[in-house]
């Protein structure tokens, strides 16, 4: 995006940074977002990608695009000094933006995409519907945080059949509730992007 364009446009960017991995959302999240607002402004607008929900009396946390946190360009800077200052960005929870590989600058990230971030975040609100072949995360249970590929789908039931891998282990679990389960990060990245 060029220095020319409308200040609308230029005040609905954001910047995607990049937190280690041992950061949990959202225990960690009003530092963080202290941080930011330190580094880039008071005014700064701060968007974790999480969202807390009960289902059946149980609480899960979904997060898309784990390990990230967004935050706006304000009305008061230019695209130029957001971008260089969102640059300096990184500290003991932030290893910095994510940056755009021609000018090594953070990489700007339009209203719309983070309007879809925020469509999907409240579609996990309520449980995930897989397809066979979909590349999934564990959310809760013996599978928590490992990946794997759905193999069969039961509508009926909201259950799925899925291979979960870990290195050089191959488990496949059946009548995997429907709730326990979530779009890998990866495939979410590739919406916010496209």
């Amino acid at each position: 995006m060029n220095n020319n364009s409308t200040a609308e446009k230029e005040h609905s960017l954001w910047v995607a940074f990049e937190l280690y991995d041992f950061v949990q959302i959202p225990k960690y999240s009003e530092r963080i977002k202290k941080d930011l607002k330190r580094f880039l402004g008071d005014n700064t607008e701060v968007f974790f990608p999480v969202v807390n929900r009960v289902v059946a009396s149980r609480e899960f946390c979904s997060v898309l695009y784990d390990g990230y946190v967004f935050a706006k360009l304000n009305n008061n800077k230019s695209v130029k000094e957001f971008r260089e200052k969102a640059s300096k960005v990184h500290n003991g929870y932030i290893i910095g933006p994510l940056t755009d590989l021609l000018d090594n600058l953070p990489k700007l990230i339009p209203d719309t995409h983070i309007d879809k971030c925020r469509d999907e975040l409240d579609a996990s609100i309520y449980p995930y519907t897989p397809s066979i072949g979909d590349l999934i995360v564990g959310v809760d249970g013996t599978f928590s945080q490992m990946q794997g590929e759905v193999l069969d789908v039961d509508l009926e039931k909201n259950t799925a059949k899925v291979r979960f891998s870990k290195k050089t282990m191959s488990v496949i679990a059946e009548n995997l509730s429907f709730v326990t389960i979530r779009p890998r990060d990866d495939q979410l990245f590739d919406k916010l992007f496209s």
